[in-house]
């Protein structure tokens, strides 16, 4: 190694930044997706548990008229 590999310099320091920066968009940009999956699937989920907790409910307390003609 000679003395100028060793130099740092504003423009080593910029592409190792670039670099970094690259980087974290990609992991964030896939972390983002992947968020965006888990929150609709957990809606879903809960949406059909709130529709069938009503369904029963619904059924238990229906209440039955019987109408006699005279």
């Amino acid at each position: 190694m000679t003395a100028t590999d060793d130099v740092v310099t504003p423009e080593k320091i910029r592409a190792k930044f670039g670099d970094l920066q690259g980087e974290i968009d990609n992991t964030t940009s896939s972390a983002k997706n992947l968020a965006t999956t888990i929150g609709a699937a957990v809606v879903v989920t809960l949406v059909v548990a709130v529709f069938f907790v009503g369904l029963r409910r619904g059924r238990r307390n229906t209440t039955v008229v019987e109408i006699r003609r005279v």
